[in-house]
């Protein structure tokens, strides 16, 4: 006895008879009497399964299984039958596998674990005597166009973000130089504000310098005041002391040239006062407590001269 199965070739032959293998409608094999089986392969497309967000995927399975009771398998169902029921079983479980995923996760199913649908197709063929064995995800894509919008989208959402993040630097670049313009104009102003409070420093320093030389020559003078109120002749006496110097240079240079203003009133002055100074000599010699005259320093350089 040989069952039609595109997909299955199952024989069971008993004594006196020869089992065959048929594929497609013809015989590849001829076997002897003996109960013989094979695991064999369906492929099972599902076409246009939507998504869980309405995008209607491709996919493509190949489920791998054995008869396990063959008498269930004969005598339950014919083979044009279970084909209907295993092609209805396997779509609706890849369709039902396929609604509970996004459309983003449709090319992730190749790689998925596919134990809980093979576990659902043996439960959908347990009753006929069939055995799941192997559930392999060989094809899963969604449609082209949503796939091109997708990758355009995709890449449009690069260029925006490439276009802010270049925005975003070119605004940090003009922001950094701001800051920079304003640190270098804040360290500028620091700068000429130092150099300000330097400046007024130094002027300050010079005006305490003048006060303070004021002070000095204001002391100065009030020191010789009173010593001019205490010693009045001793001041005349000084004075005249300078007067008869320059007059005995002038007197002892022949290159000198004394220019008279009055006649010879100047030099007769200059003459008396030249005997003042001897008498008072004379009386500093006597009084020790008198103050004595100096000699200055203009007699030397008239007679350098």
């Amino acid at each position: 006895m040989c069952w039609p199965f595109s997909a299955v070739s199952w024989c069971a032959s008993q004594k006196g008879h020869t089992g065959c293998y048929n594929n497609a409608g013809s015989t590849c094999a001829r076997l002897r009497a003996g109960r013989r089986y094979s695991p064999r392969g369906s492929s099972s497309p599902v076409q246009e399964a939507p998504t869980q967000n309405n995008v209607r995927s491709t996919v493509q399975a190949l489920v791998t299984f054995t008869i396990s009771d063959a008498y269930r398998f004969v005598y339950s169902i014919s083979a044009s039958d279970f084909d209907q029921v295993f092609q209805a079983a396997c779509q609706n479980t890849l369709r039902a596998m396929v609604r509970q995923i996004s459309s983003d996760e449709v090319n992730n199913l190749t790689r998925q674990d596919t134990s809980e649908l093979r576990d659902a197709l043996s439960n959908a063929s347990e009753p006929y005597g069939v055995k799941m064995v192997k559930v392999n995800i060989i094809y899963a894509h969604p449609p082209v166009d949503f796939v091109r919008s997708q990758e355009a989208r995709q890449l449009a959402m690069l260029q925006q973000a490439e276009q802010a993040e270049q925005q975003a630097l070119l605004q940090r670049k003009q922001t950094d130089g701001e800051t920079l313009a304003r640190q270098a104009v804040i360290a500028r102003v620091g700068r000429e504000r130092d150099e300000l409070q330097v400046q007024v420093q130094k002027a300050e320093i010079r005006r305490r310098v003048v006060e303070l030389e004021a002070q000095a020559e204001e002391l100065r003078l009030s020191k010789l005041q009173e010593r001019l109120n205490s010693y009045p002749r001793a001041a005349e006496w000084e004075w005249a002391g300078e007067q008869l110097e320059v007059a005995r240079g002038l007197a002892s240079n022949t290159h000198a040239v004394v220019q008279m203003g009055g006649g010879s009133t100047d030099l007769a002055q200059a003459f008396s006062l030249r005997d003042s100074w001897q008498d008072q000599s004379v009386q500093a010699n006597t009084d020790p407590t008198a103050p004595t005259r100096k000699t200055s320093s203009k007699s030397q350089q008239v007679h350098e001269k």
